[in-house]
């Protein structure tokens, strides 16, 4: 199992010149499972004194779950609050990250990892996905749809890909929750919603429908989209009872908040994921460690359980040795019956853009299946 953390630290834990990173710690306070990977959003000026703020963040959440977490910053090339990825290398092998100060780099590739899930088989063959961290633009839904042109055509490819982050948009669909815009001012109208002709506003939902999907009140299914899914939909396919929360806490905006931090798995990684583990955590108190909530699910691969540590707050079991077990072999997870009711057609394979093609390599050192992926130099 991979548990997967997702989650918009405000600032980067920075106030009024200070900054405090102990918020982070807080919003895992309920999680119980160290996670695997954790995907963050406004790592603002992390790079600072030699990235000591990722550093410290990755101690101090190793401290929390005992585990040795490792801290990747990414790129954003429009300001200093770019995302930033932690794993944990006892279960994960990095195998690509891009630099962010590689000015060589695809804006298509950037902030992609791959990973290879140790004693999943030697290192020419083990399983592999692909994560994507992103932080879409909050201020006009044109540059939030170019964004999602990015990250489309990894829809479709045969590696399994998870991609996390605030959207700052929420998608169609009457099930997910929705914003009162007349509560709302002109300028938070202006950048996450749009007006119709009658003078009412809706939310602008076509970043995310490009990749999940456009919401068919008809067949209450998606249509189209570029071969995403949304880990929220697959819960609540898995368990219908279970309403969709918000992402953003309440109070923070007027109206109401709406789902915009999103897991989204392609179609390669959807027989992977666990629908019953997608959590949107409520922090239990206010101050709110962020005005995002913290989201995770889990990821099952065919893969030996993580060897028990010993925590120094007895929150995990304990003693036992470090070593994981010996190497299984890397046969592809079967498909839970809960995440096949619904299930729309398979989209069209998405066209492969610059860059992709060196992404994800045509070997077995990443992945089995790539044969139709194109090269591109």
């Amino acid at each position: 199992m991979i548990p997967v953390a997702l989650f918009n630290f405000e600032a980067g834990g920075l106030r009024h010149g200070q900054r405090n990173l102990r918020p982070l710690v807080d919003a895992f306070h309920d999680v119980q499972a160290p996670p695997a990977l954790i995907l963050l959003c406004e790592a603002k000026t992390w790079h600072e004194d030699g990235q000591r703020p990722l550093h410290h963040a990755a101690e101090l959440l190793a401290d929390r779950f005992d585990r040795p977490y490792v801290g990747m910053l990414g790129h954003d090339p429009h300001s200093p609050m770019p995302p930033a990825i932690l794993y944990d290398p006892t279960l994960l092998t990095l195998r690509s990250w891009p630099a962010p100060a590689d000015p060589h780099v695809f804006a298509d590739k950037r902030n992609i990892a791959v990973f290879a899930i140790r004693g999943t088989g030697e290192p020419g063959n083990r399983t592999t996905f692909a994560a994507a961290v992103t932080h879409w633009d909050p201020h006009c839904g044109i540059r939030r749809r170019q964004q999602a042109a990015l990250l489309d055509r990894y829809g479709t490819t045969d590696m399994p890909v998870i991609v996390g982050g605030d959207l700052n948009s929420t998608a169609s669909g009457p099930h997910l929750p929705q914003r009162d815009w007349t509560a709302a001012g002109h300028r938070a109208r202006a950048q996450k919603a749009r007006r119709h002709p009658d003078g009412t506003w809706t939310a602008d939902t076509d970043a995310v429908d490009h990749l999940i999907g456009r919401w068919n009140p008809e067949t209450h299914h998606r249509t189209d989209g570029c071969g995403f899914h949304a880990l929220a939909e697959l819960a609540r396919t898995a368990n219908p009872h279970t309403p969709l929360l918000p992402t953003v806490n309440n109070g923070i905006d007027a109206g109401g908040g709406l789902l915009i931090d999103w897991l989204l798995a392609n179609t390669a990684m959807r027989p992977h994921v666990d629908p019953g583990s997608y959590r949107v955590h409520v922090p239990a108190q206010q101050p709110y460690p962020s005005d995002h909530r913290l989201v995770t699910a889990t990821l099952v691969f065919d893969t030996p359980a993580p060897a028990p540590r010993h925590h120094p707050h007895a929150r995990l079991p304990s003693s036992g040795s470090n070593r994981l077990p010996g190497p299984a072999r890397a046969v592809p997870a079967a498909e839970p019956a809960s995440a096949r009711v619904g299930r729309r057609g398979a989209p069209h394979a998405q066209p492969v853009a610059s860059g992709v093609g060196e992404m994800f390599p045509q070997n077995d050192t990443y992945h089995p299946h790539l044969s139709h992926l194109e090269e591109y130099g």
